[in-house]
């Protein structure tokens, strides 16, 4: 049986599923709230002219899945939903 932790960080909404008798990895939430700064680089890039095309970039919605841990910048059972732009940001040369 899984349950449904829902909260709020800055402005994304974050879904984390979890078996009933699981408890995060606070390194791992601690990763993903600084993963949630990249909002802040988006809204400064922004006001870069050609740096995105189209929509204003943002972080739409995050989930956790079950196998939620500390990675290397990115939290192992991150998904993330976003409007114009990839993480990781391809670079074009």
């Amino acid at each position: 049986m899984l349950h449904i932790l829902k909260w709020k960080d800055r402005k994304n909404e974050i879904l984390c599923y979890l078996p009933a008798d699981a408890v995060p990895d606070k390194n791992a939430v601690a990763e993903l709230h600084q993963m949630t700064a990249l909002e802040e680089t988006l809204e400064r890039l922004t006001g870069v002219s050609g740096y995105f095309q189209g929509d204003e970039p943002q972080i739409k919605k995050m989930v956790l899945t079950p196998d939620f841990h500390k990675g290397a910048g990115i939290p192992i059972g991150t998904v993330m939903m976003t409007k114009g732009f990839v993480v990781p940001q391809p670079h074009l040369f």
